[in-house]
């Protein structure tokens, strides 16, 4: 769904009023924003799972959240250790023992709040029960060694400065099993995300477990997706008008641009989540505490396709109106806007996930209907059968010339009688 289509985005514009550019900036921004449904976050990840993740190796699946902090100020280790006798030493080794971290638990007793942690839950323990020999949520110590699991995959929705990521990666690597199993190539330590700003991902490949970090698309942030000069006047604008906030770009000063159907990222500029009730300058976000529900609610309701913006943006206009375009099925358009994208030599799924706006999984069924009919080869070009089959679509919608008729001339043959 596009923002611009959402009824309040209207009014949060209008408080742009500052100087008569800000809101023509405000919407230029706004254009950009990514809104990610539930249904689109659990299907591309369970295809970059089963996609990525070798088939003949068992993989332990852990969903990332914030945990609780010790008294070193480290966070909690994912699994307690006892001292085992090792023979031929006279000190005792630490192992790994037990169950690991829960999936979803509070920080605190007095409120229980689940956050992404519980979407991504639910779809993991489907994915466990399809693929039993292949992954593992949240297994226990003696699990892994009976299991012999190849692979350690923390997943999560989005990664924004990569803190809260780093600190889940520490929460393993504590555990000296861990540390051992991967010194020995035992294991492999995986991050997989929907999106991620570039700052956040490359703090995580820092990691000491050098993790192999994987994500649906790359995240829209203010740096990222703009020039330098639009991007340096939209930070200004950000902190103009989010100055009643301590952080006017959001957590880490990512200015993320991108908010899921559970929820928007704290790493958001103030203007799209926090509220200033100040009689000066008073501010009313978009996402009001991070809160997304009416969007969702307005995405729900009101599906909007946007087929004819991406191909007025790939130079193929005349197909939006060709009559087989708009008879065909949703799967058949995919496959027409893959065609288009690839002749203007997108290869990439993560770039053409952007540019077509459409979901991994309706992308990745579009590669495989388009190299069933030999329209695209193994190489992501277009074959010949592909060529042709865009040409004719471009073709069927140019008017042809109608013939002349010659005029006749016209002779009433009955005339009504006088009175």
């Amino acid at each position: 769904m596009e923002l611009t289509d959402y009824k309040p985005a209207a009014f949060w514009l209008d408080q742009f009023n500052r100087q008569p550019e800000d809101r023509e900036l405000a919407a230029h921004m706004l254009k950009e924003f990514r809104y990610i449904s539930n249904v689109d976050l659990a299907s591309d990840l369970t295809i970059l799972l089963e996609r990525n993740i070798p088939r003949l190796e068992m993989a332990a699946l852990y969903v990332e959240r914030e945990l609780q902090t010790t008294r070193r100020r480290k966070p909690a280790k994912m699994y307690k250790e006892i001292k085992v006798t090792v023979p031929g030493r006279r000190k005792k080794a630490l192992r790994a023992k037990g169950a690991a971290q829960p999936v979803v638990r509070s920080l605190t007793n007095n409120q229980q709040q689940v956050g992404s942690e519980g979407v991504i839950a639910q779809q993991l323990t489907q994915l466990c029960k399809k693929h039993r020999r292949r992954f593992l949520l949240h297994p226990s110590a003696e699990m892994i060694r009976s299991k012999r699991a190849r692979h350690l995959v923390i997943v999560t929705d989005f990664v924004g400065s990569g803190n809260r990521i780093y600190r889940m990666l520490n929460s393993l690597w504590q555990v000296r099993s861990v540390r051992s199993w991967h010194s020995l190539q035992f294991i492999r330590v995986w991050v997989v995300c929907y999106s991620g700003s570039p700052a956040g991902l490359s703090y995580v490949k820092k990691h000491p477990s050098r993790p192999k970090v994987l994500h649906v698309l790359p995240c829209p942030t203010l740096e990222s997706i703009f020039d330098t000069q639009s991007s340096n006047s939209l930070k200004d604008l950000c902190c103009r008008y989010g100055k009643f906030h301590k952080r006017p770009l959001g957590y880490d000063d990512v200015g993320a641009l991108i908010a899921f159907e559970h929820g928007c990222p704290n790493n958001s500029p103030a203007v799209f989540i926090e509220t200033s009730s100040s009689h000066k300058s008073p501010w009313q976000p978009l996402f009001e505490k991070c809160s997304t529900i009416q969007l969702a609610r307005a995405a729900n309701h009101e599906v909007k396709r946007v087929e004819t913006l991406v191909l007025e943006t790939l130079r193929y206009p005349n197909i939006a109106t060709s009559p087989s375009f708009i008879k065909a099925s949703c799967e058949r358009r995919n496959v027409i806007l893959l065609l288009a994208a690839l002749s203007q030599r997108h290869r990439h799924f993560c770039e053409l996930v952007g540019i077509l706006q459409m979901p991994l999984w309706e992308l990745s069924a579009a590669f495989n209907q388009a190299t069933e009919l030999d329209l695209v080869d193994s190489h992501n070009r277009l074959t010949n059968a592909g060529r042709q089959e865009l040409r004719k679509l471009v073709l069927e919608n140019v008017l042809q010339p109608m013939a002349l008729q010659p005029k006749s001339n016209y002779y009433p043959t009955m005339l009504r009688a006088p009175c």
